[in-house]
């Protein structure tokens, strides 16, 4: 992990000890130190130099525009973050006018390391372009004051050199303020293309997430109440038979409500068990794979699933971008492969990295080609949500040649263990499965 050293000037032990830990979650090595008035503020600034500045723009006596004022009077170019359980637009966009590097929600700081990193990779290219701009300045000193000595020795001989001189330093003007117009355009472009992919991974996740919770909300309901009042009209037609008149017609016709009720019953699981498998909640993303690869042959695609490990400790937000990823490329292979048969492998690398292979013998593509060409838009919104996650996405392919796919996720080592269901949705979850078991 990077280690990078943070003043936090935060007022609530609590929400200090929540930003650093949303800092070692994504992939730093905090070294915090809290401060919550003015003086201790200035004397660490000064006395241990931090890398970066994250600020409760609610801290009462000593407001963000002071401590922003303070930090660029330092002239160490400390990166400033501000943080709030509320601030109006009108305070944040003047505080980012005056030098705050960006400014976050307390319920929202899933981009706090995200924010920083920008925040950190700015202050470098800042630096740089400050060296560099200092050497040129010296060089051009040193130029100058050459060609004026020179020039003195030869303005009586040579007035034709000084014109040319002359010359020369208008085009480097024009050069410099070119170049000045060009790394201006280049920052700016740069900003717009980051924050538009960030916004765009973004999106592609909480899209994803958005259609599982939709999916569970509908098992839910067809749970609790299609499948109940089916199993009610099954109850009820068991207590109608023997009211029934031993009548061959009306015992037949008995018989066949009940039928329907049980098929409907069996249509329902069926469909619950599609809009959300219990099994990727109760049993992981392994189990959830196997599963997938017995619904494949209803979209005519046979698969083989190769499970290196049974169990791969992931949060519930990444199984299932996992899950959802790997079910669009299989209906991707489904549909424009040209093949009837493909090839799902899991596996744990040496690196800690959970590697997914979806394989096929297809027609293949050229991956150069991009954009929709051959009905593969769908790999654009996968490498998406990969990189949102902190992974990424590899595709080999050739036309003629088939198509591998491979998702790769670095393990944090520290998720947790599947518990038991505890929660609501959870115990839903189970009685689903417990329901669909029984019937």
């Amino acid at each position: 992990m990077a280690t990078l050293r943070v003043l936090i000037v935060e007022d609530d032990q609590a929400d200090a000890e929540l930003i650093t830990r949303e800092l070692r979650k994504s992939g730093f090595d905090p070294i915090c130190l809290r401060v919550d008035n003015r003086e201790e503020f200035s004397s660490r600034l000064v006395d241990e130099r931090p890398d970066v500045i994250i600020y409760d723009h609610n801290l009462p006596h000593f407001s963000s525009a002071e401590a922003l004022q303070a930090t660029q009077e330092s002239g160490q170019g400390i990166p400033f973050i501000i943080v709030s359980h509320a601030i109006g637009d009108e305070d944040a966009v003047a505080l980012m006018r005056a030098g705050a590097a960006d400014y976050l929600l307390k319920d929202r700081l899933g981009r706090l390391g995200e924010s920083v990193r920008h925040a950190l990779e700015q202050r470098r290219l800042r630096e740089e372009h400050a060296a560099a701009r200092n050497a040129i300045v010296s060089l051009n000193a040193d130029l100058e004051l050459r060609i004026a000595s020179r020039t003195a020795q030869l303005k009586v001989a040579n007035h034709t050199l000084e014109a040319e001189l002359a010359h020369r330093k208008r085009v480097e003007e024009e050069l410099r303020e070119l170049n000045s117009l060009l790394e201006e355009r280049v920052v700016e472009r740069t900003r717009d293309l980051v924050s538009s992919n960030h916004q765009l991974q973004a999106l592609a996740a909480e899209l994803t997430l958005a259609e599982q919770r939709e999916r569970k909300r509908l098992a839910a309901e067809l749970h609790d109440y299609l499948a109940q009042m089916l199993a009610l009209g099954r109850m009820k037609v068991g207590q109608l038979r023997p009211k029934i008149a031993a009548d061959p017609t009306k015992q037949q016709l008995i018989a066949d409500i009940d039928d329907l009720f049980q098929k409907a019953a069996e249509y329902t699981r069926s469909l619950m068990a599609k809009l959300n498998p219990p099994v990727l909640d109760d049993l992981g993303l392994p189990a959830a794979l196997t599963w997938l690869a017995k619904e494949m042959p209803l979209h005519n695609l046979r698969v083989e699933v190769r499970l290196g490990q049974e169990h791969v400790p992931l949060p519930d937000d990444q199984a299932i971008l996992l899950f959802q990823s790997v079910r669009e490329l299989l209906i991707n292979v489904a549909k424009h492969a040209k093949t009837d048969q493909a090839i799902v492998a899991l596996q744990v690398d040496e690196q800690n990295r959970l590697c997914i292979e979806v394989q096929d013998r297809g027609r293949g593509f050229d991956p150069e080609a991009g954009g929709e060409a051959g009905g593969h838009f769908g790999l654009f919104s996968v490498k998406e949500r990969m990189q949102a996650m902190g992974g990424r996405l590899d595709v080999r392919s050739a036309p003629g040649q088939g198509t591998t796919v491979t998702l790769l996720l670095p393990l944090s080592g520290q998720c947790e263990q599947r518990k038991e269901p505890g929660n609501t949705e959870e115990r839903r979850q189970a009685e689903m499965l417990k329901a669909g078991n029984q019937n």
